[in-house]
C-alpha cells in the first residue's frame, strides 16, 4: 500500500526575520552613505547581495516528511534537493514523539552520531524511529499530536 497518512513541510527560517535582516543591512548602508561615512558603495552593494542570497537560501530550505502506511520518506529541500531518503517500517521496532533540547543535537540541520541521526528544521519536537538494530532516527516536526494521531494503528507506537 502507498497511502499517505501525513505530509509535513517545515521551513528552517521564517521569512519575517530574514526580511528584517535584509532591511537592516539596506538601512545601514543607506545611512552610512548619506552621512558620508567612508563606505565603499560597491562593497556595500556586494554585502547586501551576499546577505540577500544567503537569506533567500535559508528561506527556501525546508524539511519535507511524508508518512506512508509502509514507509517514511524525507528530504531537505532548497536550491538543490537530494532524492528522498526512505525508511521502511519493516526495519522499525518503535516510533515515538519526543521533545528535545538544543544540547541534545547541537542545533538544527542534519545532526547525529553513530547511534542517532537527526533531521531538524526548527522547533523542539520530533518523531523518533527506533530500529531493530538499536539505532535511532529523529525527524523534526511542528505537529507532533497530529502526526501521532495519523500514525496510530499503522506504526508501532
Amino acid at each position: 500500500m502507498n497511502n499517505i497518512l501525513f505530509h509535513e513541510s517545515q521551513h528552517m527560517v521564517s521569512s519575517l526575520p530574514a526580511t528584517g535582516i535584509i532591511a537592516f543591512l539596506v538601512c545601514f548602508v543607506i545611512y552610512a552613505i548619506k552621512n558620508k561615512r567612508k563606505v565603499n558603495r560597491v562593497l556595500s552593494v556586494i554585502i547586501i547581495l551576499i546577505a540577500a542570497v544567503i537569506v533567500s537560501i535559508l528561506i527556501t530550505l525546508r524539511l519535507d516528511t511524508i508518512y506512508y502506511t509502509d514507509r517514511v520518506e524525507f528530504q531537505f529541500v532548497s536550491v538543490y534537493s537530494a532524492p528522498y531518503e526512505v525508511v521502511s517500517l519493516d526495519s522499525v521496532s518503535k516510533v515515538s514523539v519526543i521533545s528535545y533540547g538544543m544540547h541534545e543535537f547541537g542545533g538544527w540541520g542534519v545532526k547525529g552520531n553513530e547511534d542517532t541521526k537527526a533531521y531538524l528544521a526548527s522547533g523542539d519536537k520530533g518523531v523518533m524511529f527506533t530500529f531493530k538494530s538499536g539505532k535511532h532516527l529523529v525527524l523534526g516536526t511542528h505537529l507532533p499530536d497530529e502526526i501521532a494521531a495519523s500514525l496510530k494503528g499503522h506504526y508501532p507506537l
